[in-house]
């Protein structure tokens, strides 16, 4: 065909075989857009010569739906995703585990073909007698669940962007998240937030930075919006 041809990827992890399927189907005249540079780096030795360009994606800010800020020692802590092994959510669990002061929530659809990992986490939720974790399910209205809370974390392994994370910014979230995506490109040139390895207590410290100093508490947050 003539026709142009450009092909989008917004992942940075997926299955081999396709990724071999991808080496195979691309040719010189396709054009690629990649939303991250963790995208890129990803499949770089697939596409064959393609002419690329890396452009993020991103969310539309709304002044109306700012939250209001109000940090306080009942801090409600929040994450959306969809419930998946890539999304790290034994890290959550070990975090609520040891900071049982603080309300966590998830948000986001549990799809059939990961109902086995979310029967495994809810198991292990249970027994270590977890309380202060709650499983929302899916909003329709995502930015009413991120106005409800007070910092948003994102503990995923993989992300390419992440879409959710600029979501959470879009209404002036404070961000601790693991690195994933381009987030540590632009938390340089404005800080809003921590990027942090995956361990529970380097997320308990930053959580307390943040209840501890409102300061920097609404900085982070001016920054993200």
């Amino acid at each position: 065909s003539s026709c142009k041809k450009i092909l989008y990827i917004h992942d940075s992890f997926i299955n081999s075989i396709f990724k071999f399927i991808l080496k195979k189907i691309l040719t010189e005249n396709m054009k690629v857009i990649f939303v991250s540079k963790k995208s890129y780096h990803f499949y770089k030795n697939v596409i064959n010569g393609c002419k690329y360009k890396i452009i993020p994606n991103g969310v539309i800010t709304y002044k109306k739906i700012k939250k209001k800020n109000s940090v306080n020692k009942k801090l409600k802590i929040g994450t959306t995703c969809n419930i998946n092994p890539e999304k790290n959510l034994e890290l959550l669990i070990k975090l609520a585990k040891i900071t049982p002061e603080f309300a966590y929530y998830i948000a986001g659809p549990i799809y059939a073909t990961q109902r086995k990992y979310f029967l495994k986490i809810k198991k292990e939720i249970k027994y270590h007698n977890i309380r202060n974790l709650k499983f929302l399910g899916y909003k329709k209205n995502v930015f009413n669940f991120l106005r409800e809370i007070d910092i948003y974390c994102c503990f995923s392994l993989r992300e390419s962007s992440p879409f959710s994370v600029w979501e959470a910014m879009s209404v002036g979230l404070p961000i601790i998240s693991t690195d994933v995506g381009d987030l540590k490109k632009y938390i340089k040139v404005g800080k809003f937030g921590y990027i942090v390895k995956n361990e529970p207590n380097i997320f308990k410290s930053k959580i307390y930075k943040l209840l501890n100093n409102k300061n920097l508490y609404n900085l982070f947050s001016k920054n993200s919006f």
